[in-house]
């Protein structure tokens, strides 16, 4: 049986450096999408207090079904708790 030649420039640890390399950016990736979601989460959600803040100081009908829509158009399924 003959020998197989062994390459000088390549070795098994340094693939294995590489497979580990590759699955930690691999993992980054899904990440950076997580951490833009949370963000578009925490944004939401910071409006949606603002807005019914709002809400809590409106007298007029108009200015609050305005608001209402607007709070509708982010959380479409919010109900004020009184209702």
């Amino acid at each position: 049986m003959k020998d197989l030649p062994v390459r000088t420039d390549y070795n098994i640890a340094s693939y294995i450096g590489f497979e580990r390399l590759y699955h930690r950016f691999k993992g980054f990736k899904h990440m950076v999408e997580k951490k833009i979601e949370l963000k578009r989460r925490r944004a939401r959600a910071k409006k949606l207090t603002k807005l019914k803040t709002k809400l809590g100081g409106v007298k007029d009908g108009r200015d609050r079904d305005e608001i209402l829509k607007k709070i509708h158009r982010i959380s479409p399924w919010w109900t004020e708790a009184g209702k």
